[in-house]
């Protein structure tokens, strides 16, 4: 049976990676495990995360790793991949969406890995116009709707107790490169909520991106009396897509508002900042992504995998 592990850490990773990992069950030549692990606080605490999983992947011996997104750590996990000669699968590769950092460790992470799965085709064309040969790079598309369970978004409501008729969602992650970006877009926040009429505004923690403090300090001055929710996060997330079915507005920069809002919600999206503003957005809805890259994890070559990228570029 072929080992893939695919590690994973905060709550957008692993939402997108449950689906792969349910179906990967059903596979009987496959052996999905996922691996999540706790993101450091501080960047220099990288370096430890490295180490851990190459002592991991050294003693398991996976054939393969799946590595997602574009996460810093992820550039450093699949760094020890790399150095062991395991070939190495990058989901949701190619998405050039923005200017964040983030899509420096996207880049990086790709550069590192054999096969490259894209959740579309701008993203393909991306990569091979970086060179990559065009036999590494797969339009599988996004996990983003596969496996999602809708509920009626007004008894989601009741259970996290905001009102269901009139409510706003906040999801913003900093900018880790820019304390003064983080600054100015947050008074782009706060300018942008319940801007026309009185309403709840559920907002969610960030990502534990650099430059967090400065959200988590905005979040604790405010006030339940003033309508503000402040969660962390939605149980499930079927319970944050329900969630949005129903919400007069989103603001912020998630992805979510990109690869799944569309298809689950007519709610307006005030982007804040670059970060995920340009994401490639499914033309249409095209569900099955995750067994397409179970199938390709279970039958791809592995020999023809291990054998030195050749950049095509020119």
């Amino acid at each position: 049976m072929r080992l893939v592990i695919t590690p994973h850490s905060d709550r957008s990773e692993e939402g997108l990676l449950r689906p792969v990992v349910e179906a990967a069950k059903a596979h009987p030549e496959l052996r999905l495990q996922a691996e999540k692990f706790l993101s450091p606080k501080l960047d220099r605490d990288l370096g430890d995360l490295y180490w851990e999983f190459y002592k991991k992947f050294e003693t398991q011996k996976p054939d393969l790793v799946l590595i997602s997104f574009d996460r810093r750590e992820m550039v450093f996990i699949a760094l020890a991949a790399h150095t062991l000669g395991i070939p190495i699968v990058h989901m949701h590769a190619g998405d050039l969406g923005s200017e964040h950092p983030d899509e420096v460790h996207r880049g990086l992470v790709s550069r590192l890995a054999a096969l490259m799965l894209t959740n579309g085709p701008r993203s393909r064309k991306n990569l091979i116009a970086m060179g990559e040969e065009p036999w590494r790079v797969v339009d599988v598309g996004s996990t983003a709707l596969d496996g999602i369970k809708l509920r009626d978004s007004k008894i989601v409501a009741r259970e996290y107790g905001y009102d269901g008729n009139a409510y706003e969602i906040v999801v913003y992650h900093p900018d880790p490169s820019s304390v003064e970006n983080t600054i100015a877009e947050l008074e782009q926040i706060t300018d942008a909520v319940c801007a026309q009429d009185a309403c709840d505004v559920i907002w969610l923690s960030p990502n534990p991106d650099r430059n967090r403090e400065y959200v988590e300090r905005i979040r604790a001055n405010l006030d339940r009396d003033d309508g503000y929710i402040i969660m962390d996060s939605f149980k499930s997330r079927d319970d944050y897509l329900s969630a949005l079915v129903g919400a007069k507005l989103l603001i912020g920069n998630s992805s979510s508002f990109a690869l799944e809002a569309p298809f689950v919600t007519k709610a307006k999206v005030v982007w804040i900042g670059n970060r995920n503003r340009n994401r490639e957005r499914p033309d249409k809805l095209r569900i099955g992504a995750s067994k397409r890259i179970v199938e390709m994890l279970a039958s791809v070559d592995l020999e023809k995998l291990k054998k030195p990228k050749k950049f095509e570029v020119g």
